[in-house]
């Protein structure tokens, strides 16, 4: 299957983002499951974004997302690049048996091309790439949120102990 999705002239998958279904397409449901043409090729509209979807990037300067196609040349070309590739994990398959899946893979493409000597792949959560460049500084805010909360922990149970006192006093100067 992941063959097939790679090859430039076969009928690919699409996902609209919400803004482009709805201008588009007029926010008509029954459009998953049907062919759109995008540059002149049949692309199967297989869902919608969701309007508040987290994915690295922007979302608002996506408007679809397609599988990378490649033309016979492209694909027996070296490769120089690095690519992210967004997946969801099919039900019942669990992240180790992915990565070994994913790992296979990248070894088979290796044996059969010389020119993909040293090719890898490697998993990981979205959630981990989305907040990699941003990670020093959550860690930063989420220990001030700590210690923001050790001293209102400390000034409440310093008032407690005051007010306490307090109480004791009034109550015996008045007997």
């Amino acid at each position: 299957m992941l063959e097939a999705a790679l090859l430039y002239d076969t009928p690919a998958a699409a996902i609209l983002s919400d803004g482009l279904w709805r201008r588009r397409y007029g926010a008509d449901p029954s459009i998953v499951g049907r062919a759109i043409q995008i540059d002149g090729l049949p692309s199967t509209v297989v869902g919608i974004m969701p309007r508040r979807a987290s994915l690295p990037g922007r979302l608002d300067e996506n408007q679809l997302w397609l599988p990378m196609r490649m033309t016979p040349d492209e694909r027996t070309t070296e490769i120089r690049h690095s690519y992210t590739i967004l997946a969801r994990l099919a039900d019942g398959i669990g992240f180790e048996q992915a990565t070994a899946e994913l790992q296979a893979h990248a070894a088979r493409m290796a044996a059969e091309r010389p020119s993909h000597h040293g090719v890898g792949a490697r998993l990981g959560p979205v959630t981990e790439r989305a907040v990699r460049a941003i990670r020093p500084t959550l860690l930063v805010a989420a220990a001030s949120v700590g210690l923001l909360l050790l001293v209102a922990a400390a000034n409440a149970s310093t008032l407690i102990v005051t007010a306490d006192g307090s109480v004791q006093y009034i109550i015996a100067g008045s007997a």
